[in-house]
């Protein structure tokens, strides 16, 4: 053998095993599952040359048939684990008997590793005479289990080919691709080898170990990449959004077709740049921002059509820009087709994969037509679709470039705009009212990088909407606000009035100290309802015109309980009840009912304190005539730190005498109350029509604490609602909870405006019992004072209606 041809052997095994070795790194540091076979694969077939150049310069037949062995097992497992690869890659992994088939194959490889680890010492498949340099080669002659490992070798080899051969042929055309390179190079590798062994004398083929991993690597991974890049054409060109990407210097890179149907006015040629497209498209993308979102009006053949865009800069691993892509949202798909807002669920969707980040703080407007389903109802759906359109329309013209307007649910409409002040909003609002002559009620509520969550936010904002509807007179929603009013007045004739001079005051200082609109919300129905619960207390103590007794107090102060849970029970005053129920509290801890203090106090509990104060001390009484403003901001200013919130204190006095005026409340309504309360009780009247119609009723007694906390019943009490004694030592169980849901605002205004004036309540209800079942109840209850604890107590009779039958004697 010539020097020259063994040096070219040499210098390309070197570079055969070292590209070896490189792919099997490379696969190493993959994720994939199947690359790890090709990492074995590789390194094995790296080994199998190796060892052949070392058994070149061997010296003795003893290592010479070492270093063969080790190349021949060597090649074996390259073999073995580029089965397992193709195994995996081909998608053959839950194929039962070609699992079968590869265990097999596992259990004949490992004997053949037996047999070249022992062959060094018998010579069963390899051995040579006696001789020494090249001459080892000519010598060599092979045993019969030498043959065992040849047709193992071809057998796993074929197996694999065969595997990829039927991937090939059942795969779609457009994934053959995956395994046509592996195939193809495979093949070439096999042709040039036979070649080489015609004319070459050294044995070349011992590097098709090597390249056979290295082709299945970058054959499957430039197949991988012609695969994606199929799909990214097909899919670019099917979805529903534009696609426009310019590069970091604002060259056109690549559009869609979509992107060409939405912007129809835009012409995608190669001189398009991005400031142009950007000044076409009417928006403003900020140099600062990777993520932002717009919507826009574009003028398509002198029709505006609404856009949304979705902007994303792409930067490379040191965070430098490398291209711009613009996802322009098609509006058939994304718009609420009656006004041209952006729909409620494609919104939603957008917002839960946090774009809103990216233009925090915003501000939120969510609006509302009154009583829009009553107008849909009596003049038709076409009336109350107009006046949405002008709405929205209105909207549009009048809120800044920048905005984003949704279509809420329920009609209603939401805006969300660059960061603006509430006496911004509330212009705007008024040219908005001035504009479609409707009446319309809204909320304002902001997203900030501390609240930007836009559910919670757009529930907070809608149940500030809600509180406005209760208070609006024309709200189909005010209903029940009216009742509790009405049932207010019974107790004050003056409560009309004081209400309208709180809110107003209430609302000055709101503003002056920079409540939100939430906040200002919950303080004009704290003004209303603070005193709720007075109608739980009697007149004649309500209206005293000498000093009370202690029992007296004690009763009165009970009101804020029972305020709160008048409050409590209703679901569109549930925010402001413990407002109701701390309004009593003082600034240094001595007020009633918990001896809350300074900031432990709710604001607007501090705030109506001070409001109810001043207006009470201007207001004539039963006991007593109005002071003048002057000295009722002399009270407040000395009582400011002890009684009242002192910021609050200093912030409301100047504008006390402004907000008060001439305000005189009506003599006429102060001198007397209302002498008689509407007559609600009902009598059950027994039939005495025929014999033996006088029979025991079964019922129930338990008692009542002065917070209507059930703390004694007998026996029958479980029988009728299914809670035991224990169940009552358990947990602590209020009055309300035996009472459903949805009657409990009613039975507690019914109970207490009865047991104000009346010894004794009648009343039938519903109760809910331990089970879930709803059974109707006839209840018969009275106040009385125990004298051991010093405190009220209620005590009950219960009898189940559907009970009311004659009991076996």
């Amino acid at each position: 053998m010539e020097n020259g041809s063994l040096i070219t052997f040499i210098a390309l095994s070197i570079i055969v095993v070292v590209a070896s070795l490189y792919v099997g790194l490379v696969s190493l540091k993959s994720k994939k599952s199947d690359l790890k076979w090709i990492t074995a694969s590789a390194c094995f077939g790296a080994l199998s040359v190796v060892f052949c150049i070392c058994r070149i310069f061997s010296d003795e037949s003893g290592a010479f048939i070492t270093l063969s062995s080790f190349s021949f097992t060597s090649i074996a497992a390259s073999i073995y684990f580029f089965m397992l690869f193709v195994n995996v890659y081909a998608h053959m992994a839950r194929v039962y008997w070609i699992q079968l088939l590869l265990r097999f194959f596992l259990v004949a490889l490992l004997f053949d590793v037996v047999i070249w680890i022992v062959n060094p010492f018998c010579g069963w498949a390899l051995g040579c005479e006696p001789s020494s340099g090249i001459a080892f080669f000519q010598s060599a002659h092979e045993g019969a289990l030498y043959y065992y490992h040849l047709i193992l070798a071809h057998l796993i080899f074929l197996f694999s080919m065969g595997m990829l051969f039927y991937r090939f042929v059942k795969a779609p055309k457009v994934f053959r691709k995956r395994y046509q390179g592996i195939i193809v190079s495979v093949l070439f590798f096999i042709l040039l080898n036979f070649l080489l062994k015609r004319f070459i004398e050294l044995e070349y083929s011992i590097h098709f170990y090597c390249l056979l991993p290295i082709s299945a690597y970058w054959s499957s991974r430039y197949a991988v990449m012609d695969i994606l890049n199929y799909f990214k054409d097909n899919v670019f060109e099917t979805i529903e959004q534009g696609i426009v990407l310019f590069d970091f210097k604002g060259a056109l890179i690549f559009h869609n077709v979509r992107s060409e149907k939405l912007l129809a006015g835009i012409s995608f040629d190669e001189f398009l740049s991005q400031d142009f497209f950007v000044k076409s498209c009417n928006v403003e993308i900020p140099d600062s921002k990777d993520v932002y979102f717009a919507q826009c009006y574009i003028d398509i053949d002198n029709k505006i059509k609404p856009m949304r865009i979705d902007f994303h800069r792409i930067k490379d691993g040191k965070g430098r820009g490398l291209a711009n892509l613009f996802v322009i949202s098609d509006p058939a798909v994304k718009t609420d087709l009656l006004t041209g807002f952006s729909s409620w669920d494609s919104f939603k969707n957008f917002a839960e994969k946090d774009s809103f980040a990216t233009k925090l703080p915003l501000t939120m407007i969510v609006c509302d037509l009154n009583n829009l389903s009553s107008l849909n109802n009596s003049k038709g759906r076409d009336v109350g679709d107009r006046l949405l359109r002008n709405l929205a329309v209105t909207l549009k013209n009048n809120f800044p470039q920048g905005s984003y307007f949704v279509r809420g649910e329920d009609a209603k409409l939401v805006v969300l705009a660059p960061r603006m002040s509430l006496n911004s909003v509330e212009q705007i609002m008024a040219q908005v009212k001035r504009s479609i002559n409707c009446k319309l009620q809204y909320a304002v509520d902001e997203l900030s990088a501390n609240n930007s969550d836009f559910v919670v936010v757009i529930e907070s904002a809608t149940q500030t909407l809600n509180q406005k509807k209760l208070l609006d007179k024309g709200s189909a929603r005010s209903e029940l606000l009216t009742s509790l009013e009405k049932a207010l007045q019974e107790c004050d004739s003056d409560t009309e009035a004081h209400v309208h001079r709180t809110q107003r005051m209430g609302a000055a200082l709101g503003k002056r100290i920079g409540l939100t609109d939430k906040q200002q919300s919950s303080l004009s129905l704290l003004c209303l309802l603070h005193d709720i619960g007075k109608i739980g207390v009697p007149l004649d103590i309500l209206n005293k015109p000498g000093k009370l007794t202690d029992e007296e107090w004690n009763y009165i102060k009970t009101h804020v309980h029972k305020g709160y849970q008048i409050a409590k029970s209703s679901k569109g005053l549930n925010e402001i009840a413990d407002m109701i129920l701390h309004h009593h509290e003082r600034w240094d801890g001595k007020g009633y009912p918990d001896g809350l203090k300074e900031d432990e106090i709710p604001l607007l509990s501090r705030i109506i304190s001070v409001v109810d104060a001043f207006d009470a001390m201007v207001s004539n009484r039963s006991y007593r005539a109005a002071k003048s403003v002057d000295e009722a901001v002399a009270e407040l200013e000395r009582c400011s730190g002890t009684q009242f919130d002192p910021y609050l204190v200093k912030e409301f006095v100047p504008i006390c005498r402004d907000m008060v005026g001439n305000v005189v409340p009506d003599e006429e309504k102060l001198k007397t109350p209302v002498d008689t309360i509407v007559e609600k009780t009902k009598t059950l009247v027994p039939d005495h029509s025929g014999r033996h119609n006088v029979h025991k009723v079964e019922y129930s007694r338990y008692v009542l604490n002065s917070r209507n906390v059930i703390i004694d019943v007998d026996d029958k009490f479980e029988k009728i609602t299914g809670y035991s004694r224990d169940d009552i030592k358990e947990k602590t169980m209020e009055q309300q909870d035996l009472v459903p849901e949805e009657d409990l605002t009613e039975y507690l205004c019914f109970v207490s405006e009865t047991l104000a004036n009346n010894p004794i309540a009648y009343c039938t209800h519903r109760v809910k019992r331990k089970d879930g079942t709803i059974i109707n109840v006839i209840c018969v209850g009275k106040v009385v004072y125990d004298s051991a604890s010093h405190e009220t107590r209620s005590e009950i009779l219960m009898s189940n209606l559907q009970g009311v039958n004659p009991v076996d004697e």
